[in-house]
């Protein structure tokens, strides 16, 4: 009997062809039911509901509820020490940028002592380089604030002083402002960290502060809201440690 040839398959007779044919459908289904699984696996694989940012949020920023959602991950893609519950995380402040679709590290918050409490308020105040203690001062510091009159046109002798008036004290800084209205917390704060001289924020008036937004008590803004006109607003900065002062409220 004649033997069958078939290009590519050499002198296989015919029960050699069915044979090889019989492992190549098998090989096929197999591959396909592999493919199959695997994709019915990833459909149907289980999930957890993981807190994450919902919007990209910038150093320093206080987080809001409208920050953070939730993403449906893999069983078992939380990242340890990761935020599960938004009470973790609003009214934090952000340590280093966190980007839209990430985990929240709790590392990377700090408490917040500028979220306004029951009889607190928040004012802005014209200040300078040197009212805003050389440039110094970051969010979460506490300051008192004095009010220092225009010298009168009599006073002559420069030995002659002008005493300040005490407008506030314990308040919290919460901004600090170029006549731009940029913040301008980042960069002294990375210049605190550095140790670099903040001489560039005042040689240029375009990065000189101008505002400084506190959070006070609300018996102390009448006095703060008349005190720009005829006179200079100087900063105290108090001791207690960058960001965890207590609130304005507090002595």
């Amino acid at each position: 009997m004649a033997t069958l040839r078939l290009p590519g398959l050499g002198g296989l007779g015919f029960p050699g062809i069915k044979r090889f044919l019989m492992i190549f459908i098998a090989v096929g289904i197999a591959v396909g039911s592999a493919l199959g699984l695997k994709g019915w696996a990833v459909k149907n694989r289980p999930v957890e509901q993981v807190l994450v940012a919902a919007r990209d949020i910038p150093a320093y920023r206080i987080i809001t509820a409208e920050d953070i959602g939730y993403m449906s991950l893999p069983a078992g893609s939380r990242q340890s020490g990761a935020a599960q519950e938004p009470h973790q995380v609003v009214g934090k402040t952000a340590l280093t940028p966190i980007y839209k679709g990430e985990q929240i590290l709790l590392k990377k918050l700090e408490d917040s002592s500028l979220v306004l409490a029951e009889g607190e308020r928040k004012i802005s105040v014209p200040v300078d380089a040197v009212g805003a203690v050389g440039m110094s001062i970051n969010a979460g510091d506490r300051v008192d604030v004095y009010w220092v009159p225009q010298k009168p046109e009599n006073m002559k002798e420069s030995r002659d002083l002008v005493p300040g008036k005490l407008l506030a004290t314990g308040a919290v800084v919460v901004d600090v402002k170029n006549k731009n209205v940029e913040s301008l917390l980042g960069e002294i704060r990375a210049s605190l960290n550095t140790g670099q001289s903040n001489n560039r924020n005042n040689n240029n008036n375009d990065r000189a502060p101008a505002i400084v937004v506190l959070k006070v008590k609300e018996s102390e803004v009448a006095a703060l809201a008349g005190a720009t006109a005829d006179g200079k607003i100087v900063l105290v900065k108090r001791g207690g440690g960058e960001g965890k002062n207590e609130s304005a409220g507090g002595q």
